[in-house]
């Protein structure tokens, strides 16, 4: 038996969802048809084959949005655009050469700056080349 879930992480990303009027039940809206419930179902799995790792036997089903079904405001946040990619390989680049190009000598958060306005780590080799990146 499915139980209807509150999706409230759907409604606190904005992406919507809307209620039919009655408080319990709560849905995923879209462009692709109707409202979608968001509902909890028993695992399927063959009963008679031997379980060798354990998963619950019940899931919670949320629908994933096609990524045209996102607002602007949204789809900004979740990818990036060719010009962020772009800056964001060329700071990589720098930051792992000044690491010896080598997996094992890269910097942990520990050993980041800490921006004081935004709270974002800064990789000290910005530092070291006279100014933040």
């Amino acid at each position: 038996p499915s139980s209807e879930l509150e999706p409230e992480p759907v409604h606190l990303l904005g992406m919507g969802g809307s209620s039919d009027g009655n408080s319990k039940k709560k849905y995923f809206g879209g462009r692709r048809g109707p409202p979608v419930p968001i509902l909890k179902e028993t695992l399927k799995r063959d009963p008679d084959r031997p379980v060798s790792i354990g998963f619950n036997e019940e899931v919670t089903v949320l629908p994933i949005p096609m990524r045209d079904e996102y607002s602007e405001r949204i789809r900004g946040r979740l990818w990036s655009n060719a010009e962020e990619i772009h800056e964001n390989a060329a700071r990589n680049s720098v930051e792992f050469a000044s690491e010896g190009w080598d997996w094992r000598n890269v910097c942990e958060d520990d050993d980041m700056y800490v921006c004081s306005v935004s709270n974002e780590l800064i990789h000290p080799v910005h530092y070291q080349q006279g100014g933040y990146y």
